[in-house]
């Protein structure tokens, strides 16, 4: 089992929509490009590595 099933599985939650998405791209099903960002500093750099534009999502 995908280390990221089994972590969420140990938690007793479900997967958070990040962690789904490196399942995907784990079994190369197509998704945007994403990224988790913590900090503004993050997500500039993270803009940078995905390309612009981009969507910030806020949880």
């Amino acid at each position: 089992m995908h280390e990221v099933i089994e972590k969420a599985k140990k938690e007793r939650r479900n997967l958070l929509e990040y962690e789904a998405m490196q399942l995907f791209e784990y079994y190369n099903i197509p998704v945007p490009k994403c990224a988790l960002a913590r900090s503004k500093e993050e997500a500039v750099e993270a803009a940078g590595k995905i390309n612009y534009p981009v969507v910030l999502k806020i949880v």
